[in-house]
């Protein structure tokens, strides 16, 4: 009998827990007659409250949002014009419908209820049923707007979503092209900058000037070593471009292991490290310590990360760069924040493009941010960059704990740990 009982019990619950929602009508008047009047008409359909003055009405809404408020015009007090307003005026609650009653015959009063906002407006004494369908129309006009709302902000967030997957497949094909030019770009430049390089290499040795019959003047042999460190320049530029495509184009590393984060970023910090000597740098590390991911990828990508913050602080008489982690989602946020000379708004969304730099002609490739977005994609993250002229820019990098394809033989058997305390704001 007792198991019974119980699923009885359960049935019940689980009806009472898929039936609709009571919807719920305040009722604003200072007399006890009319509050058992409507309480009557509208309690099959709609939980009644009842308070005597707009000021009790306005402290009731704001607690419960009704889903229509019925109310007289003459009250002690603040009248049932004024409880328009302030409803209208009020973001929380501007939306419930309100009706209005009033047993004044002036044929103004309604004109006046409507343009202060009532959604209705009714003689005393009313008729039970005209109330309730006045009631049943309001709220259900009102759902209808609501579900129009919801309905718009999910299409918009669809739109959004589209979008975003729109402009990913675009720069992934946009790199793909680059790749593949940079393949044969790299190629190119290679085979004659050997020759080029051949070639050099063999003038410098033809002008030593112990190899000289002729030793040559002293301002003579100043102008050959500045000519010949502009050339050794220029060549080393043009191999350092090589390179960098070559990478732009090189394959996929499919390795996947438990990689140090903080490891990676301290080989990156070691990398930069000559352009960091004047720099306060600091580090604020929370969240997992290890994740699983191609070893050496963040170690590139946060290494030119900071070159790009160390050349935006370097003329500064107090340069800064903070690094800082903290758990995000499934993964992990690492961000570097500088407070450089910062990148205009409209420069931004550019900065990932290739061949894209805003430094000075000759000064960098515009290869290295493109390079980084390539690699951060293959990690399965993501990448933003927000930056204010004059105050700094801030490099966000979420990379997943578990990059994309990865064996779940090669998962730890233990969880990594993880501190669940947001990353503190920067000081600068």
């Amino acid at each position: 009998m007792e198991p019974l009982q119980g699923e009885r019990a359960r049935e019940q619950a689980r009806q009472l827990n898929s039936a609709p929602r009571r919807r719920t009508a305040l009722i604003v008047d200072d007399c006890a007659t009319l509050h058992a009047m409507m309480r009557d008409v509208l309690a099959p359909e709609y939980d009644c409250e009842s308070v005597t003055s707009a000021e009790e009405a306005i402290l009731v809404a704001s607690r419960r949002t009704p889903d229509v408020i019925i109310s007289d015009v003459v009250m002690e007090g603040t009248d049932g014009f004024e409880l328009c307003r302030r409803i209208r005026a009020d973001r929380r609650l501007h939306e419930i419908p309100l009706i209005l009653l009033t047993s004044n015959p002036d044929p103004d009063g309604r004109a006046t209820g409507l343009e202060e906002g009532a959604d209705d407006y009714l003689s005393k004494p009313f008729r039970p049923r005209e109330l309730l369908a006045r009631v049943r129309w309001l709220v259900r006009l009102r759902e209808a707007r609501q579900e129009v709302l919801r309905q718009n902000r999910a299409l918009e967030r669809a739109h959004e979503e589209l979008l975003s997957a729109q402009r990913q497949l675009l720069d992934a094909e946009r790199l793909a092209t680059v790749g593949m030019l940079a393949t044969g770009l790299a190629h190119e430049i290679n085979n004659p900058l050997a020759v080029v390089w051949a070639g050099f290499e063999q003038i410098n040795e033809s002008i030593r000037p112990e190899a000289s019959l002729v030793p040559p003047k002293a301002e003579v042999t100043a102008e050959i070593d500045e000519i010949r460190g502009e050339v050794r320049s220029g060549l080393e530029r043009i191999r350092g471009i090589a390179q960098k495509l070559a990478m732009l184009a090189a394959p996929e590393d499919n390795r996947r292991a438990l990689v140090s984060v903080l490891a990676e970023i301290d080989r990156a910090v070691a990398i930069a490290h000559a352009r960091l000597e004047r720099v306060e740098l600091k580090r604020r590390f929370e969240g997992p310590q290890a994740i699983q991911t191609v070893p050496g990828y963040l170690t590139q990508i946060l290494a030119q990360v900071l070159i790009n913050a160390a050349d935006a602080v370097a003329l500064l008489p107090h340069p800064r760069i903070e690094i800082r982690t903290r758990r995000a989602e499934d993964g992990i946020e690492i961000v570097v924040e500088d407070n450089g000379v910062g990148i205009s708004a409209e420069v931004v969304p550019q900065i990932f493009d290739p061949f894209f730099t805003t430094k000075a002609p000759g000064q960098g490739s515009g290869l290295g941010l493109a390079i980084c977005q390539r690699l951060i994609q293959r990690l399965g993250g993501s990448a933003q960059v927000a930056s204010q002229v004059g105050r700094g820019t801030q490099f966000r990098l979420w990379v997943p704990l578990e990059a994309p394809g990865v064996d779940k033989a090669l998962r730890p058997r233990r969880p990594i740990a993880a501190a669940g305390a947001a990353a503190p704001q920067s000081k600068y």
